[in-house]
This record gives C-alpha cells, structure tokens and sequence, in this order.
C-alpha cells in the first residue's frame, strides 16, 4: 500500500531473541512520524509475556460473569479465564511504567453480560489505571506525538454510548475474521479484504 513503511526485515533478529519489549523505541528516527496502524510485528504467554515479546495490540474481550461479585469482569473468548480484567490492566500499566518509550492499543470489545453501569465501572477502572498514559480520540497520533505528551494507551472500546462520554476512547477497529477451517476459503476472503484496503 502506498505510504506503508516495511518494518519485516528490520524485526528478523528481533524475533529470533523474541526479546521485543522495547521495539518501538528502537525504530529508526525515519519511522516516528509514521501513523501507528502502519506499524506492527508479528503468541501462550500471560500478558507481560506478551509485551515483552513485542505485541502492542492486545484483543480483550470482556464479559461478567454471573457467580462471583457483582464487578466479576473476566476475559472470554468461548470460555472464560481466571483472569481478571482489573488485574490484567494494573498489569499492563505496571508494564508501561517500566517501558516508557513503549504504546499499546487495547481493543475491548464484545461485552458478554455487561450492563451500562458495568461499562461505566470498566471505563472508570481504564481510567484509573492508566490516568495520563491513556491519548484521547483524536486524529491518529505518531510516536513522536505520543512520547511527548507522555501517552502510551490507546483505548478502541466497541461500546457507542460508551464512546459518547468518554473522549478516552476510541472507535472499536474493523478486524478481518474469515470464520473457516479450510485453508482454501480463508485465503480467499483474506485476498478479497485486502483488495479492499485497509479497514
């Protein structure tokens, strides 16, 4: 695509180490005014693992679950994890604190079970959590930008009357999901997405 920055051949010794906490800041200084969505490296590992590792795009989604408190807010994908959503952001944000120079993208979306007072709980604890790291909507931002005003998160929420009141968030981000087993088809759909540019 026009205007895309190749980075693949930059990352090669990167993947091998599969030491990638801190490859964002080690791009070269041609890459910081680059729009984040042209920037990516291609995961069993809990969530610091995973940004050691280099991911900044991390798909939650989030869903209450009935037995438990009533701010019971777990990760769910076919079956919930232990893990709690609270605990996980305090973890991410444990994470950036370490990593200064470092920006993740937490895409929260499908919502299983949640109320609007739940999405108004989960939103205040994003909000505690990240406070000044988090970069409100906006035009889409570059490094450069994001390092100077100290921001590290960005929030895309699948919510819109959750969008409505918080300028923290961001629009949910159109993913490609092909929803097949069969190789042949996948490719297929993947092709005629890509031909229609970038979500």
């Amino acid at each position: 695509m026009g205007g895309q920055v190749s980075t693949s051949s930059s990352f090669s010794n990167l993947r091998c180490r599969n030491a990638n906490e801190d490859w964002m800041s080690a791009l070269c200084p041609q890459l910081w005014d680059v729009p984040l969505h042209h920037l990516s490296i291609p995961q069993a590992l809990d969530v610091t693992e995973q940004l050691d590792a280099g991911v900044r795009y991390l798909d939650l989604r989030i869903a209450h679950m009935l037995e438990g408190s009533e701010k019971n807010l777990h990760f769910v994908h076919m079956v919930y994890t232990t893990a709690l959503v609270e605990d996980t952001l305090t973890e991410i944000s444990e994470w950036l604190e370490r990593h200064p120079r470092e920006v993740v993208i937490l895409a929260c979306r499908n919502f299983e079970g949640l109320s609007e007072d739940l999405h108004e709980y989960l939103v205040a604890c994003i909000k505690n959590i990240f406070g000044d790291m988090l970069c409100p909507r906006g035009e889409l931002p570059t490094l450069r930008q994001l390092w100077s005003r100290g921001q590290q998160v960005i929030v895309s929420y699948e919510d819109e009357s959750s969008l409505g009141r918080h300028c923290e968030l961001w629009p949910g981000i159109p993913y490609w999901w092909g929803n097949t087993a069969k190789t042949e088809a996948l490719i297929r759909y993947l092709e005629t997405m890509k031909s229609c540019g970038r979500p």
